[in-house]
């Protein structure tokens, strides 16, 4: 199957050029690789114009959203990859999506963050228990999605209506996860995972980050919109 990777972008001159470079790396050759610029001031689109083949679009509507949506409408393969801009991809990250959609059959598949410039044990525990607790509240509910580390069949996404670009941050993947559930299994895996930045638990702190994404979660499933409309960009 096909594989497109969209990856909403913001400022991230810091990080964008590793991310491109691990796709690259570890992605199918035949890869489709977007990139979608969400008004950016720094030097981001300039560094993937050095990145050939890679597609750069631009969404001028602000919100993580709003850019996988515009993604989402331009992607031509079957499958499609929603990768943040601070990830990288592990070597087995594709072998599992080979192994899960040829021999299950599921309409999308999301997993954990592994954090590469976390150093503190008691904090890569306390992640351990929130990935944990991730896992299980998909096992209950149906489906938890982590915004970048998600791959799903293209023309389900298509079927659930794509991203709900009203949505601008917070309770983004729980909205998408609650549609794409009514069109087939929503797979969260805690094997599956991508590394990621600790920035934004580094600078709201980690209770106050884990009780929003968990409040925005529960609001979601239950009164379908997000309970912060706000957001700060952690750059």
């Amino acid at each position: 199957m096909t594989i497109s990777f969209i990856i909403p972008a913001y400022n991230e001159e810091k990080y964008i050029g590793k991310c491109l470079e691990s796709i690259i790396k570890q992605g199918p050759a035949d890869a489709e690789i977007i990139v979608v610029d969400n008004n950016s001031t720094d030097l981001t689109a300039e560094l993937v114009k050095q990145f050939p083949g890679v597609i750069l679009l631009k969404e001028e509507k602000k919100g993580t959203n709003s850019a996988r949506q515009r993604g989402l409408s331009t992607a031509t393969g079957e499958l499609v990859a929603f990768i943040d801009a601070d990830c990288l991809l592990p070597a087995d990250w594709l072998r599992q999506v080979q192994t899960e959609f040829t021999k299950t059959e599921i309409a999308g598949l999301s997993g954990v963050y592994k954090f590469y410039d976390l150093n503190s044990l008691g904090k890569k525990l306390v992640i351990a228990i929130w990935n944990y607790f991730a896992w299980l509240t998909s096992l209950l509910v149906g489906y938890a999605i982590y915004g970048g580390n998600f791959i799903a069949k293209k023309k389900l996404l298509q079927q659930a209506g794509g991203f709900d670009t009203s949505i601008t941050f917070y309770g983004d993947d729980t909205a998408m996860g609650k549609k794409l559930r009514q069109f087939g299994k929503v797979k969260f895996s805690r094997k599956f995972f991508v590394y990621s930045s600790y920035r934004r638990l580094k600078k709201e702190g980690m209770i106050i980050s884990g009780f929003k994404y968990l409040l925005n979660y529960f609001w979601i499933a239950i009164f379908k919109k997000p309970f912060h409309r706000v957001y700060d960009n952690i750059r």
